[in-house]
């Protein structure tokens, strides 16, 4: 009786030590807001898995220099806000998003919902959603460029 549950115990502790290698889960935290501040869980863990997405997605690597939550109005209804996850490269040539939801003072990523990347201008060409969670890329600002590029696709398999 003693070896089984000892044979518990390892097990448990070698799959609580496995989670810290693992992919980020949908429906994990990801952010606390603590005195109307945001803070992260593990941001160098939340940049790797936006590069590894957009790695999976576009087939090529890119630096994410920086990651924010946007809470802003859905494009197509006003009076309803959207949060999401928005990284973007140190030139903001490509922005990626995830949407968040927010359950009490926790953000975690939503599961079911798509990875939304603009690219193509550095002013402009930002990710915004609508209330069913579909994404756009907002126009480039620069006069005469008009080369933003949308990609949306489902979160990759956790």
């Amino acid at each position: 009786m003693k070896e089984k549950i000892v044979l518990i115990l390892v097990t448990l502790i070698l799959c609580s030590s496995c989670r810290d290698n693992k992919k980020l889960d949908a429906e994990e935290t990801i952010a606390k807001i603590v005195d109307h501040q945001i803070v992260f869980n593990d941001k160098q863990k939340l940049i790797k898995q936006l590069e590894n997405d957009i790695l999976q997605i576009k087939k090529k690597e890119i630096k994410i220099n920086e990651i924010n939550i946007d809470s802003s109005k859905a494009f197509d209804n006003n009076s309803l806000n959207i949060i999401q996850l928005i990284g973007n490269t140190k030139d903001r040539s490509l922005q990626i998003s995830y949407v968040l939801n927010k359950e009490y003072n926790s953000l975690y990523i939503t599961s079911g919902n798509t990875i939304l990347i603009c690219e193509g201008c550095t002013i402009g060409c930002l990710p915004k959603r609508s209330t069913n969670n579909e994404g756009i890329c907002t126009p480039c600002i620069t006069e005469g460029i008009d080369t933003c590029f949308k990609t949306e696709s489902l979160l990759p398999n956790q």
